[in-house]
């Protein structure tokens, strides 16, 4: 298992606690304890809350008057 399966795996678990679960884990990422063990694991590990998405691209423009759609 690589580390990409490993996050993946990680995510998955944090998805299937509950609502309740999920924020006292979010809560305590953020005391000293939670701090501390961000460092030790790393911010990557459990950067999983925001899922990738592409970033919008500018309209093409096909002329000096062309309207942008």
């Amino acid at each position: 298992m690589d580390f990409e399966e490993y996050k993946l795996n990680v995510s998955s678990r944090f998805d299937a606690l509950s609502e309740e679960d999920q924020q006292q884990v979010i809560e305590l990422m953020r005391t000293p304890i939670g701090q501390t063990i961000i460092s030790v694991l790393g911010s990557e590990l459990l950067d999983f809350g925001t899922p990738e998405t592409e970033q919008p691209t500018a309209p093409v423009r096909r002329g000096l008057a062309a309207p942008v759609i």
